[in-house]
């Protein structure tokens, strides 16, 4: 009998036990029908290094008495099934997971993409707030230098920008820099109380609707995270001015 080249195959025909045509078995449908044989028949079994397991067999088989494709989805899993260098099958709880695939991806720089540090990140304070509303926070604690930006905005496009360099230590002024004012109508305030050096406050007067306050570490040194409401009275504090 001549050998079939089955690279040139594309389905066989199928019979049932009478020997009655059924119809045509694609080649994608026989794999899939093997694979899942193969799987049940292993689904009892301990799970072969993955270097002898067929690809098809490894991404359906759990080693237990259901296919993954059984398995409901979940997104708050507390362990995923992986392959340790053996080959076996084992467990891994999801926050090693993610200090695994951290420490594989890498930080980011100015010439590669990778997860964010905490400090890079913006922090919206006040949000889409109505006109005529005063909304006071405060920065406290000791902290190394670092320069924070601020931003107000409103959904008519008016918009506030400016910066605050900021050091924590005794005697160094707190040095707030308008940098642009394009028609806000309301205002952003910085003030310190007398005899505290290592706290500022800052106060937003929503003057148009819908103005929103962000506010993020230029010098990715100093997390927005400390930044805290305050109902601390203006008229208790001493303002600074904006250069």
């Amino acid at each position: 009998m001549e050998t079939v080249d089955l690279t040139k195959v594309a389905g066989f025909k199928a019979l049932d036990s009478d020997g009655n045509e059924l119809g045509i078995v694609s080649m994608e449908q026989l794999s899939d029908s093997i694979a899942m044989r193969i799987a049940d028949g292993l689904s009892e079994r301990t799970v072969l290094p993955a270097n002898n397991v067929p690809m098809a067999v490894a991404a359906t088989s759990t080693g237990s008495d259901k296919m993954e494709t059984a398995f409901s989805e979940t997104t708050d899993p507390a362990y995923v099934r992986v392959i340790d260098k053996n080959g076996n099958s084992a467990k891994q709880g999801i926050s090693s997971l993610a200090s695994v695939v951290g420490g594989l991806i890498g930080g980011a720089t100015d010439n590669k993409d990778g997860l964010m540090s905490r400090y890079y990140a913006i922090r919206r304070l006040v949000a889409d707030a109505g006109g005529g509303r005063y909304f006071m926070f405060k920065l406290s604690g000791y902290r190394v230098y670092g320069t924070f930006e601020f931003i107000a905005n409103t959904d008519d496009g008016r918009m506030l920008l400016c910066t605050v360099t900021f050091s924590g230590y005794a005697a160094n002024p707190i040095k707030p820099a308008l940098i642009k004012n394009k028609e806000f109508y309301g205002h952003l305030k910085f003030y310190r109380k007398e005899g505290d050096d290592r706290t500022f406050y800052f106060q937003l007067f929503t003057g148009s609707n819908a103005t929103s306050l962000f506010i993020r570490c230029l010098t990715a040194n100093n997390s927005v995270s400390d930044v805290e409401s305050s109902d601390e009275p203006a008229e208790s504090l001493i303002e600074i001015p904006m250069s």
